[in-house]
């Protein structure tokens, strides 16, 4: 079924928005099966879209959405909303990730312990991101703020911990 959603997204973007929003709100399945069917279909439908799933993610709800489900998700939602905001490369979603507050959010996930080990280096790539002098677009107050969220959220320690394990 999730095959057959991927391809039915692929074949237009109207078909490919409805799909998207339907299975993010599987993310929310009680069910871990039904959780991780969607999470595997997202990405698969991701990684065939090329550049209409930055297009997908601003109809599907935008980056608030995606930072909605670091708070209230399912670990595969909050895996996928990682990975998803990990990969936005426009400088349209870099300035809204870094906007939209998911600081504290990231590092309570971090701090959880739960999250796969690909999904801590998305966790830590996007905490840089949202950090990083290197996007000028975004201000520097908004940075400022982002980098007093992770230490007062307790960033530090989760970080350090993934910098001394490294990649496996």
């Amino acid at each position: 079924a999730a095959s057959a959603l991927s391809q039915i997204a692929l074949k237009s973007p109207q078909h490919r928005v409805q799909v998207t929003a339907q299975l993010i709100k599987l993310l929310g399945s009680p069910l871990s099966e039904v959780r991780q069917r969607a999470w595997t279909a997202l990405k698969d439908m991701a990684s065939e879209g090329g550049s209409e799933s930055q297009m997908t993610v601003q109809m599907a709800g935008g980056i608030d959405r995606f930072v909605s489900l670091l708070k209230d998700g399912s670990l595969e939602a909050q895996e996928y909303a990682l990975w998803l905001l990990w990969q936005s490369a426009d400088l349209a979603s870099k300035l809204s990730i870094a906007s939209a507050g998911c600081a504290e959010p990231i590092i309570a996930i971090l701090l959880s312990g739960r999250l796969s080990t690909v999904a801590e280096e998305h966790a830590a790539a996007v905490l840089s991101g949202i950090t990083s002098d290197e996007i000028v677009a975004v201000e520097e107050r908004i940075r400022a703020q982002n980098k007093k969220d992770i230490v007062s959220a307790g960033g530090i320690q989760p970080l350090v911990k993934l910098l001394r394990a490294g990649s496996k």
